[in-house]
């Protein structure tokens, strides 16, 4: 079980998913105004499990003006030299946009990843990044977000703050609830999931299953960077993961090609 570490931290407690911000079109014109704890949360429009065809609408609708790069990956990403050149084809894996507000100061980046089409090429991970232009410039203060994580969401998994840097993880079954045993269902299955798309398919087999044997559904963390005061936020990276879906698509994905 996951000890809590409160250093430098508020006491913590959530309830179930959080009601994220919506986004501001790029074409809108920018608010000087305070940045707000919730500012730092991956916006709601983003879903998981929305289909490619659902999310590159809703970027060519409301975030035009953002600057984009996409990344792409190997159907089959093994290290396998009997597998057929059509199963290394590339397929979009992970779709980047950035704003940079120059009135607030801050850049701001999704990294919206996607299972591959053998699955049909859903959404199942939002990476939010907010970093302030300047040195001078700051998002506010952890104890304030913190507090604000608290209200929304409930006791952190796990939490820790080590000079500049600090973290907060949440761990959620597959009803979007809190996981009540400290995490210590869910926890040892992620470690299983590093490169997974490299193992044989009877080893990603051997990881659904522990999966499936759990109510274990995902995770959201976010990482802070901070000046040297400990508190005043420089940087954000926001996590937001289901944890069973990218799995079952890896086990297509190493099968694919196979003799």
């Amino acid at each position: 079980m996951l000890r809590v570490i409160a250093a430098g931290l508020a006491a913590i407690t959530i309830s179930s998913y959080p009601r994220s911000p919506a986004a501001a079109p790029s074409n809108a014109a920018s608010v000087e105004r305070p940045l707000m704890p919730a500012d730092l949360v991956p916006s709601s429009v983003f879903k998981l499990g929305m289909s490619i065809d659902e999310l590159e609408a809703l970027l060519a609708r409301d975030f035009k003006g953002w600057e984009r790069s996409d990344t792409t990956r190997s159907l089959n990403n093994r290290k396998d030299p009997k597998l057929p050149a059509y199963a290394k084809a590339p397929y979009l894996q992970r779709i980047h946009i950035t704003q940079f507000d120059q009135q607030q100061g801050l850049r701001r980046t999704y990294s919206l990843t996607l299972n591959s089409p053998l699955s049909g090429s859903h959404l199942y991970s939002v990476v939010y990044n907010v970093e302030a232009l300047q040195p001078f410039d700051n998002l506010g203060s952890l104890s304030a977000v913190a507090q604000y994580l608290s209200v929304t969401w409930g006791s952190a998994h796990r939490a820790s703050h080590k000079g500049e840097f600090a973290l907060l993880s949440y761990l959620f079954d597959r009803q979007g609830e809190l996981v009540r045993d400290g995490g210590a269902s869910c926890v040892p299955l992620y470690p299983a999931l590093v490169r997974l798309d490299e193992k044989t398919p009877d080893e990603v087999e051997k990881v659904i299953a522990m999966i499936d044997a759990t109510n274990c559904g995902g995770n959201k963390s976010v990482h802070f960077r901070l000046q040297a005061d400990g508190d005043t936020i420089v940087e954000t990276t926001f996590f937001n993961t289901i944890l069973s879906v990218n799995p079952r698509d890896v086990l297509k994905r190493v099968r694919y090609g196979q003799p």
